[in-house]
């Protein structure tokens, strides 16, 4: 069996095309071969820069959550928020709400000058966040060992966040450092933010509802995701 059999039609065209010796068109073909395997797992990380990636991330991890647990119980001191978080999931949640729409914890006025503090740290991550990106890939939890990338990226939200990093995480996905299920959930959370459907669904697996399931579907199976049964907006 021939090598070119082995090609894609492109670059089957292209050795076809240019006069090569036998043994070049053998060093493109393993060539080719590599590039492909890289695209498929993703970049490789040595142990010293995994383990430097996992320490910048860990340290934007708690940066990340430096304010958001007074936001969302609406409380400053921090005994009182280690005992709120020791509360049964449900009572902890209606605390949540009930700070939300300032029932309780503090006013309005507090609530507003915390979100800035902690509005000014997220745009300091999402300067690194890329940063390392643009030097490393996509940090990745298989890459890592750590999940804050997943967690940051969907506080990476807006269309000038969508704009900027479009184009970013769909290389990163290209190139296999970006999770398929990761890409999609940041994707379809965006258009929920700006009121549209979502593309993939997957930010809301259980009740995933998209403009056109066979659309949907497609977009899925293009980048690695097994494709959903049905449609489930609550309107249809």
């Amino acid at each position: 069996m021939r090598e070119e059999q082995f090609l894609p039609a492109f670059l089957f065209v292209i050795l076809k095309s240019i006069q090569f010796t036998r043994m070049t068109k053998y060093k493109l073909i393993i060539v080719f071969f590599f590039i492909t395997i890289l695209t498929v797992v993703g970049q490789k990380l040595d142990k010293q820069t995994r383990k430097y990636l996992k320490s910048k991330l860990d340290t934007i991890s708690q940066i990340d959550q430096k304010y958001r647990w007074e936001l969302a119980f609406g409380e400053l001191d921090s005994k009182k928020i280690d005992s709120l978080k020791k509360l049964p999931h449900k009572l902890m949640m209606e605390r949540m709400s009930q700070a939300g729409i300032g029932k309780v914890g503090f006013n309005k006025e507090i609530k507003d000058s915390i979100w800035k503090l902690q509005k000014n740290l997220d745009s300091l991550n999402s300067i690194t966040f890329i940063e390392l990106i643009n030097k490393y890939g996509y940090p990745s939890y298989k890459r890592t060992k750590s999940y804050t990338s997943f967690t940051l990226a969907l506080h990476l939200m807006g269309k000038n966040n969508f704009e900027k990093l479009l184009p970013i995480f769909s290389s990163e996905l290209e190139k296999g450092n970006m999770p398929p299920s990761e890409y999609a959930n940041w994707y379809d959370r965006n258009q929920i933010i700006a009121k549209k459907k979502q593309l993939y669904g997957e930010y809301d697996k259980k009740f995933p509802c998209v403009e056109n399931i066979e659309k949907t579907n497609l977009a899925r199976k293009k980048i690695g995701l097994r494709l959903i049964k049905r449609n489930n907006c609550k309107n249809n």
